[in-house]
């Protein structure tokens, strides 16, 4: 499972840890862990080496559940829309400090506000799970993210409305000031 598409970025954090042997174990430690709760999938093995990064050992499994709570109620808003690759943010969302109600309920917000804009649903929803990774509300999240956009489109910019959305939702939840992201 770890020769997948994020085989390069994997070896990559291997190669610039200190201990990559020890790394590797606990990444194979982590996706054992979240194999009881996701299926097997390209992104799960990078995702056990988020976990591993972000997480102290005893925190892995209760990241997992969280995850997985988050993943479900995603699948169960949207069920032809989530898919393995959504598992990534719903682990990021896992340490937000928000409830998974609130998580659920801004989630949808975002990605209803956002549908205003933009026709591909998939690219929306992963828009939305970055937008809600980030400090702050949904409303404030989803106006800074269209006014990058649009600020970028107003200077002649061509930017997709595809799946860079979520690329560039990742760049509008930078502290940066809104201009200085535009330039």
């Amino acid at each position: 499972d770890y020769r997948g598409t994020a085989m390069a970025v994997m070896a990559c954090i291997l190669a610039a840890e200190p201990a990559p042997e020890s790394t590797m174990m606990e990444s194979l430690e982590i996706y054992n862990e979240s194999r009881k709760y996701f299926s097997v999938s390209e992104y799960l093995p990078f995702v056990s080496m988020i976990i591993g990064r972000l997480s102290e050992h005893y925190e892995y499994a209760s990241v997992c559940r969280r995850a997985k709570v988050i993943y479900d109620d995603m699948k169960k808003n949207h069920p032809y829309l989530t898919s393995k690759d959504d598992v990534s943010n719903a682990v990021l969302l896992a340490y937000s400090q928000k409830t998974d109600a609130e998580i659920g309920t801004e989630l949808e917000n975002c990605y209803n506000e956002l549908k205003k804009n933009f026709s591909s649903s998939n690219d929306v929803q992963a828009l939305s799970q970055v937008l809600t990774i980030g400090e702050g509300n949904w409303q404030d999240s989803t106006a800074r993210f269209i006014r990058i956009f649009d600020g970028l489109k107003a200077r002649g910019y061509k930017y997709g409305k595809d799946s860079r959305l979520p690329i560039l939702g990742a760049l509008s939840v930078i502290s940066a000031p809104e201009e200085e992201l535009i330039q």
